[in-house]
C-alpha cells in the first residue's frame, strides 16, 4: 500500500500520469484507422494491404521528419510551423478537391 501511495502522491506521479496519457494517445492514434479501414477499402475497391500501407507510410514519414521538425521548432519557434502547416493543409485540400476544401472540412483542415 505504501508503494501505491508513493506512486499516486509522490514525485513519481508525473511518470505515472505521462505513461497513462501516452498509452491513451497511441490508442487514439492507432485503433480508429484499423477499425475504419475495411469500410474505406470496400468503398474504394482497394485491397486491405494497400489501405494499411498508406497509414504505415504516414507513420513512417512522421517518424522520420519529427527530429528535423523538432529542431526547426526549437530554433525558429512554433509560429512558423503553424503558418507552414496551415498553408500545407490548404494546398493539399485544393489539390484533392480541385477548388479548395469542402465546407464541412474547413474547420477540420484549419483552412
Amino acid at each position: 500500500m505504501h508503494k501505491l501511495r508513493a506512486l499516486v502522491f509522490g514525485p513519481g506521479r508525473a511518470v505515472s500520469v505521462l505513461s497513462f496519457t501516452e498509452i491513451l494517445a497511441w490508442g487514439i492514434l492507432i485503433y480508429p484507422p484499423v477499425l475504419i479501414m475495411p469500410h474505406l477499402v470496400a468503398d474504394h475497391g482497394w485491397s486491405l494491404a494497400f489501405g494499411m500501407a498508406g497509414f504505415s507510410i504516414g507513420l513512417m514519414t512522421s517518424g522520420m521528419l519529427s527530429p528535423t521538425v523538432g529542431h526547426l521548432i526549437d530554433r525558429h519557434g512554433w509560429q512558423h510551423r503553424d503558418v507552414a502547416g496551415g498553408a500545407g493543409r490548404r494546398a493539399w485540400a485544393r489539390a484533392a478537391n480541385g477548388s479548395g476544401p469542402a465546407p464541412g472540412l474547413s474547420c477540420v483542415l484549419g483552412c
